[in-house]
């Protein structure tokens, strides 16, 4: 039981505000934690472009994805006719990804997500971006250290990207339930 003194003083109440606005919604729910991204992370297979705008507000997300980020991969419509374009993160260590979200601003077009390494991928979803100016989740549920994204036409447009991975509790479930799901089906 938490005692608290007759008088809280303004220290213990900023103290406790604080605590609260720093825990995700997302890490309260689904045991989810956002991976926090950096320009430096982002790795341009192309010659031309700038991919950096995907990951430059991410002090900006808080909790779920929101808000409205501005920037974006940047490249110049005269090389509209040479994609697909793709770049990749190096998240640093392998992270038991939960899922991708994406700031879907206008247009509609495929981007492929991969995972793997450099040179090996293998594409484990694809988004139509279909919304319009809203975040959209994009589930992984898998295990990698790299992370490519691939804008397959000009019509992929989006502002920022957020990762999202599971602590390991929530990761250890969602692999019993996948694992469950398939023996059920297996059993059909």
């Amino acid at each position: 039981m938490l005692r608290l003194p007759v008088r809280p003083t303004r220290a213990l109440f900023l103290t406790f505000t604080v605590a609260i606005a720093l825990v995700s919604p997302l890490a309260l729910v689904g045991q989810q934690v956002r991976v926090e991204l950096q320009p430096k992370m982002l790795v341009n297979e192309a010659e031309v472009g700038d991919p950096t705008g995907l990951v430059d507000e991410q002090r900006e997300i808080i909790g779920p994805p929101a808000g409205k980020p501005a920037t974006n991969w940047k490249l110049n419509s005269k090389y509209w006719k040479q994609f697909p374009f793709s770049c990749y993160l190096d998240l640093g260590a392998e992270k038991n990804l939960s899922s991708l979200w994406l700031y879907d601003t206008n247009g509609k077009g495929d981007v492929a997500i991969s995972a793997g390494e450099p040179g090996k991928w293998t594409e484990v979803a694809t988004y139509d971006c279909a919304a319009y100016l809203a975040w959209a989740e994009v589930k992984l549920d898998g295990t990698t250290r790299y992370l490519r994204i691939t804008r397959k036409d000009p019509g992929a447009n989006f502002t920022e990207i957020a990762v999202y991975e599971y602590s390991a509790e929530a990761y250890r479930e969602m692999v019993a339930r996948k694992a469950e799901q398939a023996r059920q089906e297996a059993l059909r």
